[in-house]
């Protein structure tokens, strides 16, 4: 019997090199970790104290006006290995994150938040007394400074303490079981930040590099790119984590944050964390010394079974746990002759020099975009490759080629190609030399100075995006949902052609039944304030992210800037204020001088507060918007204050409603509901 199954093997070299595989190889186990989340879940993450995962961010302090003597600490829920005990081998690592400070316009502030790596997933210190809230949730007053306390800490303090030598109100700190921090360093009122800490999001950066045993820290405003940290800070040479960790090598990740007798709120909106160097651990199998012969041929013929299994469907995708991809991709793409192209992964490696730095357009939520030139065909494309780590990544990808793989419109992106093989999931496009609108209107350095965004060419791009945007909603077989109208996904080709992109968020909704409830997403500034409420996307909100899309385009401003003063930080209260005041022109981009069309120009304004009106059902439709920008019907009236009126999903306000709405003792319409809401963004959503 033992012959014959040494005969088994000898003639099937899949199973012996398989049974040599097993028996001279070890499993492999990385040490490292890497996540990024746009969202927060409870799953993951484990809140203490006053935290808690509010509208989707973390929210360090009590949500109220009553947020005095508030101290919570919100921590990743796995420990992280920063050093292997084996071979004494550090980690680097590094994290960004993106917060804001809240004190509902107080003059004082106090105390911050902090990142920390800690050796308990505990809660964080109580704060009993006004000088308390100083220590920021890190550690106790009663042992700062003992060896014993296993805490580091970046700290953002906003209330100088001067018992731990706290340089100012607006400052970053590093803290090594202390809370008098080893380095700091004052980053407002410092050229291109805001004066205050309350003056918007602002990025972190920080980096520890185990070669090097140095600390980086960096801190920026909004306004700057955030896919690209600014130069550091702080650096802390001859640095290393030895006197925080434990004897494991393991710590916790996360937040905390505190307040003393000063309010404040403390929100984080995005975290990237990830870990590299540490050796991978290696286990011995005993599969060999324990099975008999026989058993290894059974065991490789299931193995040769599910291989070829395996190869006859597809490949597991891990992202975000969903379906086969790559099985559903191959089936729905059957029946387009000269549809999207599958490409290998080897295939566009070698067009974008294997995914090099240097050939990177830019970066998104999902992953990173590439350019590329095609080796058999020599055309230039843009390759979006979804990030292994993304939660929705496999989500938004079949989203994205089931949708975008069948709408045909010149004013829309047009994929190329796919690929999906094991974790890879990427999109092929057409290349746009201009890349986006935004890069363009805000004059981003990547994008060529001599390229001049005249009046002629805004109001055009306008007008194809409402057209893409009517064949979406309207003209289509099926009704699609965008949900990410942005000037960043407006991209524009050689000839300044207007297309609108990215579908990873899009929907198919049909046109004769309600929107379904789904997770709220969006960009801030585009997003229409029911979302928050409802839930619901719809063509409505897509009209509201236009609206935000063309005062952009006319301004010159994003909707929400915080490097401009508290009355103009909302672009749409901005201009509804200098339209009742009767200064409408005064919003225009003061780079277009006086280079522009009047009459357009209060059309494109106008419309942009229409589109853009509180209530859902006050909105235009896309049919109607392209159909006034192109001169085919005149814009309605507008009132002359802004709109108070409420959303609702029932006695909403129409679009005629508006245009003969009653009108006030100084004959000027007026726009009201049964339910009145906050038509203002709100900072925190």
């Amino acid at each position: 019997m033992a012959m014959y199954c040494l005969w088994l093997v000898s003639n099937n070299k899949f199973i012996l090199c398989l049974v040599i595989a097993i028996y001279c190889t070890s499993f492999v186990a990385t040490q490292d970790v890497n996540f990024y989340y746009e969202t927060f879940g409870r799953s993951y993450l484990t809140a203490w104290d006053d935290a808690e995962i509010f509208s989707n961010n973390l929210q360090l302090s009590v949500p109220n006006g009553s947020s005095y003597f508030s101290v919570g600490r919100v921590l990743y829920t796995e420990k992280v290995q920063f050093q292997d005990v084996k071979s004494m081998t550090f980690a680097s690592f590094s994290t960004f994150f993106t917060f804001s400070v809240d004190s509902s316009s107080n003059d004082t502030t106090g105390d911050g938040l902090a990142f920390i790596i800690v050796a308990n997933n505990t809660p964080p210190p109580s704060v009993y007394s006004e000088f308390s809230g100083g220590a920021l949730g890190i550690l106790s007053q009663e042992t700062n400074g003992n060896a014993s306390n296993h805490v580091f800490a970046v700290e953002i303090d906003t209330f100088q303490n001067p018992e731990y030598n706290d340089p100012s109100n607006c400052h970053v700190g590093v803290d090594i079981n202390s809370l008098n921090s080893i380095r700091t360093y004052d980053f407002c009122n410092q050229t291109g930040y805001p004066s205050s800490i309350n003056q918007g999001i602002f990025g972190v950066w920080i980096d520890y590099s185990a070669t090097n045993k140095t600390l980086y820290v960096a801190v920026q405003p909004h306004t700057s790119n955030f896919s690209t940290p600014s130069p550091s800070q702080i650096v802390v040479p001859n640095f290393t984590l030895s006197s925080v960790l434990e004897n494991d090598g393991q710590m916790y990740v996360g937040f905390s944050g505190a307040t003393g007798a000063a309010f404040e709120n403390h929100f984080i909106y995005a975290w990237r964390f990830s870990t590299s160097g540490l050796p991978d651990q290696k286990k011995k199998s005993t599969l060999i010394a324990i099975v008999l012969p026989c058993g290894i041929i059974f065991m490789g013929g299931v193995i040769l079974g599910a291989f070829f299994l395996f190869k006859k469907k597809s490949r597991t995708v891990p992202h975000g746990n969903q379906d086969n991809y790559e099985l559903r991709l191959e089936e729905f793409l059957e029946e387009f002759v000269g549809g999207p192209r599958r490409f290998s992964y080897k295939e566009l490696s070698t067009a974008t020099k294997s995914f090099s730095p240097n050939e990177m357009l830019g970066r998104g939520g999902f992953g990173c975009v590439y350019k590329g030139v095609l080796r058999d065909t020599g055309a230039l494309v843009a390759v979006k490759k979804i990030a292994e780590d993304s939660q929705q990544g496999g989500r938004e990808f079949f989203a994205e080629v089931s949708i975008i793989s069948r709408v045909r419109h010149r004013n829309l992106v047009q994929l190329q190609g796919w690929c999906c093989e094991r974790s890879h999931l990427m999109l092929v496009y057409d290349y746009m030399p201009n890349k986006s609108l935004d890069k363009i209107l805000y004059h981003v350095p990547e994008t060529s100075n001599t390229i001049e965004l005249t009046w002629d060419l805004r109001y055009n791009i306008l007008i194809g995006v409402s057209s893409a945007l009517t064949y979406l909603h309207e003209e289509w077989e099926q009704c699609v949902v965008h949900r990410d109208v942005k000037a960043s996904n407006v991209m524009l080709d050689e000839e300044f052609n207007r297309r609108l992109g990215d579908f990873g968020l899009a929907r198919l909704i049909a046109r004769t039944k309600n929107a379904q409830t789904t997770i709220v997403a969006g960009t801030l500034g585009y997003m229409a304030p029911e979302l928050s409420t409802t839930g619901k996307a719809t063509t409505k909100t897509d009209v509201f992210s236009y609206g935000a899309l063309a005062l952009e385009v006319a301004c010159g401003r994003r909707p929400l800037d915080f490097s401009v003063s508290d009355a103009e930080t909302i672009l749409l209260d901005w201009v509804w204020r200098c339209y009742e005041k009767g200064e409408l022109f005064k919003v225009v981009d003061v780079t277009l001088g006086t280079k522009f069309n009047e009459e357009q120009m209060r059309t494109i304004l106008l419309l942009g507060l229409l589109c853009s009106h509180p209530d859902p059902n006050a909105r235009p439709t896309m049919g109607y918007v392209r159909q006034v920008l192109t001169g085919n019907i005149n814009l309605p009236p507008i009132p002359f204050h802004k709109p108070i009126a409420s959303y609702s999903t029932q006695n909403g306000i129409e679009l005629m409603d508006m245009i003969t709405s009653p009108t006030s003792n100084d004959g000027e319409p007026l726009i009201e509901s049964s339910i009145s809401i906050h038509s203002k963004l709100d900072r925190s959503l």
